[in-house]
């Protein structure tokens, strides 16, 4: 996500079953921004990612088997120290998503979580959460002005342009419903949410000049590898999902 837009991430942490991450994703973006659908965008290690054109970052990709990351933006603060911060102006020094294509290099989640906290302090990017999971847990790292890290527990959590599952977000709130009332139990069960028009509510955007131009599926089993990722290049509502199995390796 870039430019102002507001993504949605949907995570189930073991979910439906104890070792496994279901993942639904649908990014919000200028609808004229040239973009390339997943494909391998890094042989060693083997990652798979679509690409921003512009920027030559992703906003979500995985190692199979191994390791997932996505980038959110992030609502920029309108109090407090942080807020002057980046009232002052100036310009990133580079693009959130390459960030994301860094994060997907290393070796696990727990080592992209002590790189970012470093990161942040070495070059300037304007505000972000950055998803990571792999076997061994899962996190959200917020950057706004200061750092800070979220380990995120068994359950489905959702994350749009603030703190994972923010009580105050119509979006997530209606999310979390959707999930409550049908329980997915394949990542093709959440295209149903990730397709809702429900005005502040809705998860996928008909807006111009921005809206929902791709969604994404991801299906991870840790114990075995086994990796199953889905992509529409388009709204969920209308386009369909093409396997992408065959770029896994």
């Amino acid at each position: 996500c870039t430019l102002g837009s507001m993504c949605t991430l949907i995570v189930g942490i073991d979910r439906p079953r104890a070792g496994k991450l279901l993942l639904g994703a649908n990014r919000d973006e200028a609808l004229a921004r040239p973009t390339v659908s997943p494909h391998v965008l890094v042989r060693e290690p083997h990652v798979v990612a679509g690409r921003d054109s512009v920027a030559g970052g992703t906003w979500l990709g995985l190692q199979p088997g191994r390791l997932v990351a996505a980038i959110l933006n992030r609502n920029t603060p309108t109090v407090g120290p942080e807020a002057q911060r980046w009232a002052a102006g100036g310009e990133p020094d580079r693009s959130r998503g390459l960030l994301c294509l860094d994060a997907l290099r290393l070796d696990s989640a727990a080592q992209v979580v002590d790189w970012v906290k470093d990161e942040v302090l070495t070059c300037r990017y304007a505000p972000f959460t950055l998803f990571v999971a792999d076997a061994r847990g899962a996190f959200a790292a917020y950057w706004d002005g200061r750092i800070r890290v979220e380990e995120l527990f068994p359950g489905w959590h959702v994350l749009t342009h603030g703190d994972v599952d923010d009580p105050f977000d119509p979006r997530a709130e209606a999310v979390h419903t959707s999930l409550r009332l049908a329980p997915p139990k394949r990542s093709e069960d959440l295209v149903p949410t990730l397709s809702t028009h429900e005005g502040a509510r809705a998860v996928c955007l008909h807006a111009d000049p921005h809206g929902t131009v791709s969604s994404s599926l991801i299906e991870v089993d840790w114990s075995s590898g086994a990796t199953e990722y889905r992509h529409a290049a388009g709204r969920p509502c209308s386009t369909p999902f093409q396997d992408l199995r065959r770029l896994l390796g």
